[in-house]
């Protein structure tokens, strides 16, 4: 696979940043203090140890979001391209599920306030 240099990143629909209380944190203080981290942007999503800026973007039947992105992780010189899925979390009606392109979910994150 090859990913052109310089490519326009996609953002997708959101109303502000999303994480837990350490991803809400770092998304204030750019201070990575928890290995719990979690933060979704209208950019990307980033944890403790990996950064992914969103590329491309589709919309599921059943109004998910399938991204793919590129990604950097702590302590690794080379650059990653994964498939993130996105969705709104059935119980609340401000927060979305995070989940790796192997079903595992990465976590839940509410509006940063």
């Amino acid at each position: 696979m090859t990913i052109a240099v310089g490519a326009a990143a996609e953002t997708i629909d959101l109303d502000g940043n999303y994480g837990n209380a350490a991803g809400c944190n770092y998304a204030v203080t750019d201070n990575a203090t928890s290995d719990e981290l979690l933060l979704l942007t209208p950019r990307g999503v980033s944890t403790y140890v990996t950064e992914c800026e969103f590329v491309t973007q589709s919309i599921s039947t059943d109004g998910s979001r399938v991204l793919s992105a590129t990604c950097t992780h702590e302590g690794e010189t080379e650059t990653t391209v994964r498939t993130i899925r996105i969705e709104k979390a059935p119980d609340q009606v401000d927060a979305y599920l995070i989940f790796d392109e192997d079903g595992t979910m990465w976590g839940k994150v509410g509006q940063c306030s």
